[in-house]
């Protein structure tokens, strides 16, 4: 999944900032509150970013969720005013325990169109 947005200013690269420190806030874990409902993550680590763009964070969150959690992998990259939020999760994988990461080509061929 690929998610685009356009900031004002310095927005982007004060975005990509604030995520870096809550990546390294994190390590140990956090919860999501939504009414109710508690979704626990069991840690955020940091992974080797593409290094495209004007910046750039990859990572993964953990779920917390016993015999069903799983590992999203995530790669933000800051494109001048444009930050590009790629998200991977590959329940086949995850299911089997096996390693993924978001795909290089789809990295490539999106930072092309906006470079």
């Amino acid at each position: 999944m690929l998610s685009l947005a356009s900031c004002e200013r310095d927005g982007a690269a004060e975005a990509l900032s604030a995520l870096a420190a809550a990546v390294e806030g994190c390590t140990e874990g956090f919860a999501v509150a939504t009414g109710s409902a508690e979704q626990k993550y069991g840690g955020v680590e940091t992974e080797k970013s593409s290094g495209e763009g004007d910046r750039s964070l990859a990572f993964a969150v953990t779920s917390d969720a016993g015999a069903d959690s799983g590992t999203a992998h995530v790669e933000v990259i800051r494109h001048g005013r444009t930050p590009a939020a790629y998200y991977t999760l590959d329940v086949g994988k995850m299911m089997n325990r096996q390693d993924y990461d978001v795909p290089a080509a789809l990295v490539d061929a999106q930072t092309a169109k906006l470079d």
